[in-house]
């Protein structure tokens, strides 16, 4: 279920094109969330639209400290 982060910040899954898509949570009402998108400039993209709770998830905050690790993908060699 959704949940309002500090952000607001949800991603919505489209079925026809199966993927999640970011907007902006702006209100729950019983098992609908209010959700608002935006364009790559940060204007709205229309007015906000009513979708189940069971096709929005919420997005963490940002992990500030996160350590990147890099794996090399490399076979190991064995001595005999």
């Amino acid at each position: 279920m959704a949940t309002k982060s500090s952000n607001g910040l949800v991603e919505v899954y489209d079925a026809a094109q199966r993927c999640y898509m970011p907007g902006y949570l702006r209100d729950i009402e019983k098992n609908k969330c209010l959700v608002q998108f935006e364009m790559a400039n940060g204007q709205p993209a229309g007015g906000p639209k009513w979708f189940d709770w069971s096709v929005v998830r919420e997005v963490p905050d940002t992990v500030v400290g996160a350590q990147l690790v890099e794996v090399s993908a490399g076979l190991a060699k064995e001595s005999a």
